[in-house]
């Protein structure tokens, strides 16, 4: 077993004094590349504040790394050394940097209940505190997250300047979906300037520091902008419960149908569906006045499907199930031989029904067999839809811009596109 590489320092507060008894680590073995076994290779400074890490091999370089200290409001901090030569210490000291404190509390606005979850911090773009506290990003450029207690209470430690405080709600049950239980996360209307007017798939987006746009995370979201002379500034939070709307689901003879899964329940339209086992009406989550959504149902062992654009508006909607439509096609190559085995995707214009019919069909890829023909059954009437087709993983054939756009508008339609003639990649 080859010699250990000590690693020692000072940790020091603000003020250049000794902090006593915070833990180190070593954390990296430069900048970038992550020591996996960190949580063995530590020490606790003592009452000088002076540390010392045994257990390390030999690196061209060390990063160490302090916590925050919450109770103090120092910001977690790292510090970088170059190896020395043969079994000679590396010496890296660390100086804490006093942050911003954000304390308060997340509770549900009705109940007035605390709320389970955790809170995060992200460092927006333009935040130009950032050159002040060099170590803080280092350790991660700048997101720092904490827990609620069970009073709903939280205290983190951030850089001030503007940065995004998120909410993300959560409890013991593995059924639990915050966009089920809440109110929808919004643009913070005082600084819009920090969020993407683009939304994919129900996501909000915000202009994160150096990282790009980044999804939010949870249930809400607000823009903080301490000056560098706060210390400490309190955020009360309170979730509004969601609004709910009932669905009824029968079949083509209007008998109540149960066991279904559907998709389009909450805003996040990209959601796998979410099954009703014993329930003959769907809820939809914070669907509401005039704005619509799509909702896709289906039954997988019976080969139901039915869909409906819904609004909040609706007075006991119903969604109808049948078997679906039909498309049916035969793929060749230029030279007009037919390509066996080209897997034939079914790509709807709404997201929901994408991910409602490929769990529908996720047992049985749709294939082209040794004529190059294929047949793809219980399509949802009267949704538009584009035929893609794939060579392994390669897509083939035309784009989403030239391929036509075309549905079935009964449950017994059956569209044969007719011939494609395609160029394997």
């Amino acid at each position: 077993m080859d010699p250990d590489k000590i690693l020692r320092g000072t940790v020091t507060g603000p003020d250049g004094k000794p902090v006593v008894g915070v833990k180190v680590y070593f954390k990296r073995m430069n900048t970038l590349e992550l020591n996996h076994f960190f949580w063995k290779h530590f020490a606790f400074t003592d009452a000088n504040g002076r540390y010392e890490i045994r257990g390390a091999r030999q690196y061209e370089s060390y990063t160490v790394e302090c916590p925050t200290v919450v109770e103090k409001g120092y910001m977690m901090c790292t510090g970088t050394a170059k190896t020395t030569p043969a079994l000679e210490p590396v010496t890296i000291d660390l100086k804490y940097a006093k942050g911003l404190v954000v304390t308060g509390t997340v509770r549900n606005k009705v109940t007035k209940q605390p709320i389970q979850g955790n809170v995060s911090i992200e460092i927006l773009d333009k935040n130009t505190f950032v050159e002040k506290f060099p170590d803080f990003m280092n350790s991660g450029h700048g997101h720092v997250y904490c827990h609620l207690d069970d009073a709903g209470r939280f205290r983190i430690v951030t850089i001030p300047g503007p940065v995004i405080f998120m909410v993300q709600p959560h409890d013991k049950s593995s059924a639990f979906d915050f966009r089920q239980a809440f109110r929808p996360v919004r643009i913070d209307p005082k600084y819009p300037e920090y969020f993407s007017e683009e939304r994919t798939d129900g996501l909000l987006l915000f202009k994160g520091f150096q990282r790009g746009t980044q999804i939010v995370q949870g249930a809400s979201c607000q823009v903080l902008n301490a000056k560098s002379t706060d210390d400490e500034v309190a955020v009360h939070v309170e979730l509004e419960p969601a609004t709910k709307l009932s669905v009824r689901v029968v079949d083509d003879r209007n008998q109540p149908v149960t066991g279904t899964w559907a998709t389009g329940i909450t805003d996040f339209a990209g959601a796998q569906p979410k099954e009703f086992r014993d329930a003959v009406k769907l809820t939809v989550f914070n669907l509401d006045g005039p704005s619509t959504r799509p909702v896709a149902v289906i039954h997988e062992k019976r080969k139901l499907v039915g869909s409906a654009v819904l609004a909040g508006t609706d007075k006991d909607p119903v969604v109808k199930l049948g078997p679906g439509g039909s498309v049916s096609g035969r793929v060749v190559d230029t030279e007009g031989q037919p390509m066996v085995g080209v897997r034939v995707r079914i790509q709807y214009d709404h997201r929901q029904l994408i991910e409602a019919f490929e769990f529908l069909k996720r047992k049985a890829p749709q294939l082209t067999d040794a004529k190059g023909e294929f047949r793809v059954d219980t399509l949802f009437p009267g949704q538009l839809f584009q035929v893609e087709f794939y060579d392994d993983k390669r897509q083939i054939g035309p784009t989403a811009e030239k391929s036509p756009r075309v549905s079935v508008q009964e449950n017994a339609e059956a569209l044969n596109l007719g011939e494609w003639r395609l160029k394997r990649k």
